[in-house]
């Protein structure tokens, strides 16, 4: 639980400081006031990097310190211009930034309006959104996942080689063998991912609608047979291209709704209430793997939804420390209100 937070420099705040109750808060305002930075700045000690631009220090200034204090644990992030270096701290303790996350007790599940692009988004953003989710939970997977981007851009390379006919094709062998094997390991993890939130994806999302509409997530893993007989087999393919055509980069998932593309058959408030729902999952998830309840950061989750999907909302968020934002307040909340 958040119990304090304060801001020095960071976007448009130049000093300012909060305490917060188990609820939470509704940061309430116009635009421009600075609602979305202090999500950021929340988010930003939880993933150690902004979901927004990195121009996060105020014009003008030398230096920018963020500090959020929980029941367990002092964190900070300090960042200074003429040195261009960054700093995190846990208990007033600088940290590397490995360290700083294998040993801190503190998650957030974000969510932001450019979230509900994710179903009409690109394949690699689907994957992205993978990525920021499971490998900061599990180092083996992590360790993986970094093992497979160099290997790929290694036998990329290698491709390119084979192709000027400046290396042989049978040096492929080891690029082959080491990338099938992470490959695999990271399908396999998102595969098992799946296969236990699907159902509750769709749980969470009848909760947030209040209807008892299907809507289900599907994994599509790239290679469903033997990856590394499938790189041997189109390596002339590969080499033509300059580029690996089969493994964990190219995997992706999909929503549907009502036996349908959501992209194609939901509203803007079924949309949003489906990424909504896989925020849920995502704190299951979270709690799952490190039993720790993580924060809920929302930004102007409220907009396109009706009365009745922000009632249902609300209600599904009680006993949870959540941060809100809006633009003004239309309803009854059980939440403190900051204005700003």
């Amino acid at each position: 639980m958040i119990s304090s937070l304060s801001l020095t420099h960071f976007r448009n705040h130049d000093q300012c400081e909060f305490s917060f109750s188990e609820k939470g808060a509704v940061f309430v305002g116009k635009n421009g006031t600075g609602k979305t930075s202090l999500l950021e700045a929340m988010s930003f000690l939880a993933h150690g990097k902004s979901f927004r631009s990195p121009d996060f220090l105020q014009h003008d200034a030398e230096y920018c310190l963020v500090t959020l204090e929980t029941q367990k644990e002092k964190l900070e992030f300090r960042f200074e211009k003429r040195r261009k270096k960054s700093v995190f701290l846990r208990n007033e303790i600088p940290k590397k930034l490995v360290s700083f996350f294998q040993e801190k007790e503190f998650f957030t599940v974000l969510f932001t309006p450019e979230d509900i692009f994710l179903p009409f988004a690109a394949p690699q953003d689907r994957r992205r959104f993978l990525s920021r989710l499971l490998f900061p939970l599990d180092t083996e997977l992590f360790e993986m996942a970094r093992r497979a981007e160099q290997i790929l851009k290694r036998r990329n390379a290698l491709l390119r080689l084979i192709s000027e006919e400046k290396a042989t094709e049978e040096e492929l062998d080891f690029f082959d063998e080491t990338f099938a094997e992470a490959s695999n390991f990271i399908t396999q993890a998102r595969q098992d991912f799946f296969q236990k939130f699907s159902e509750t994806f769709s749980e969470k999302y009848q909760l947030i609608s209040g209807t008892e509409e299907e809507c289900c997530l599907s994994f599509f893993p790239n290679c469903k047979e033997d990856l590394l007989s499938l790189l041997k087999k189109n390596r002339r393919r590969d080499i033509l291209l300059g580029a690996t055509q089969h493994g964990a980069h190219r995997d992706d998932f999909s929503f549907s709704l009502r036996g349908h593309p959501l992209k194609e058959a939901g509203s803007r408030g079924e949309v949003r209430s489906a990424i909504l729902a896989l925020k849920m999952v995502e704190r299951e998830y979270i709690f799952q793997k490190r039993e720790i309840e993580p924060i809920l950061l929302l930004d102007d989750v409220f907009s396109e939804l009706d009365k009745d999907r922000q009632k249902h909302l609300l209600g599904f968020l009680q006993g949870m420390q959540c941060f809100l934002t809006t633009t003004e307040v239309g309803m009854d909340l059980d939440i403190p209100i900051v204005t700003l």
